[in-house]
């Protein structure tokens, strides 16, 4: 599922259902969130079966399985930014590991 509905519902997909695989279950907040659902529903192209958690679990598992990605373009973007700069190629991937790391333990 893109991120940008992950994010944009606060739902997480944990599953489909073993018994039918036109079944996704997403946990979320507000399992009553009808336009939510809809919403999955037509992204996904399944029925949505939704299962309410709690805010606090939903951004963990949001940034638990789509947090790296943004790091990764954080990293891509500032690689391209450095590229430019004079510095040795050696230097600039200490750099890119470094904002890497600090993206990924000091958000």
């Amino acid at each position: 599922m893109p991120e940008t509905i992950v994010r944009k519902h606060n739902v997480v997909p944990f599953e489909v259902d073993p018994d039918n695989p036109n079944i996704l279950r997403v946990a979320m907040a507000d399992p009553m969130d009808i336009i939510a659902i809809d919403d999955l529903a037509i992204v996904t192209n399944m029925q949505i079966e939704a299962m309410v958690a709690t805010p606090s679990d939903v951004r963990f598992g949001i940034e638990r399985y789509y947090g790296n990605e943004q790091v990764a373009k954080m990293a891509e973007t500032y690689s391209k930014e450095r590229r430019g700069s004079r510095m040795p190629e050696k230097n600039r991937r200490k750099q890119t590991k470094k904002l890497i790391m600090r993206r990924l333990f000091y958000w």
